[in-house]
């Protein structure tokens, strides 16, 4: 998924990765990845491409990121 910001809406992030955030965190396939308290709407990728171990690359010289495999 390429990204022009590393704000995101829960929204865009779904429909990009497949995971949906719900109140028990991030879910996919029957399994639930647990947020930080107070995640918000938007919120910053960072946090969970960390929690869901997926790459997260930046190339400066474009202005973009590349969320994933």
């Amino acid at each position: 998924m390429i990204l022009e910001t590393l704000q995101m809406t829960a929204a865009e992030f779904e429909q990009g990765t497949g995971w949906a955030l719900k109140p028990e965190g991030a879910c996919r396939d029957g399994r639930c990845i647990p947020l930080a308290e107070g995640a918000r709407d938007p919120f910053d990728v960072r946090e969970l491409a960390e929690r869901l171990n997926m790459p997260l690359v930046h190339d400066e010289a474009a202005g973009l990121w590349a969320l994933g495999p």
